[in-house]
């Protein structure tokens, strides 16, 4: 089972496989202290709660400007040892690119994967935002309140 998110980013492939690749882009829109080094191999560690909670991705695959893949190390949402992979692919779409998430070997549709599924939505938001392109962002936040 995966969880799968698609959304269209007014910006470059080139631009949203840095902000995937590069510490301090993934600790802008990930909104968390980030170890990162872009080479296949290497291990991204995200730093939530002042450091009390780690969660861990091995970068397993990089194709330039087109996919990013990554493999749980450590989980947040789970102290098992978890066999899932998440992988980021970017196509151009006009002038914009479609950022295409899926997060693959899920066991079931439990309150986890549901609540997984929903933070990694969020964080595809913080990422759309980080790109400065907050269109459809804009028009969520008002809302009518009658």
């Amino acid at each position: 089972m995966e969880i799968h998110h698609a959304m269209i980013v007014r910006s470059s492939p080139s631009r949203l496989y840095q902000a995937l690749t590069q510490q301090r882009e993934l600790q802008v829109w990930m909104d968390a202290p980030t170890i990162a080094i872009p080479e296949v191999g290497s291990i991204i560690e995200f730093q939530y709660d002042q450091g009390r909670r780690t969660m861990k991705m091995e970068i397993s695959h990089l194709d330039v400007d087109k996919q990013v893949k990554w493999r749980v190390i450590q989980a947040l949402w789970s102290n098992e040892v978890v066999d899932q992979t998440i992988t980021w692919t970017l196509s151009m779409v006009e002038d914009s690119t479609l950022v295409d998430f899926r997060m693959e070997g899920w066991k079931s549709h439990d309150a986890a994967f549901a609540s997984i599924s929903y933070k990694w939505a969020l964080f595809m938001v913080r990422l759309k935002i980080s790109m400065g392109d907050t269109r459809e962002i804009a028009s969520l936040l008002s809302i009518d309140a009658n």
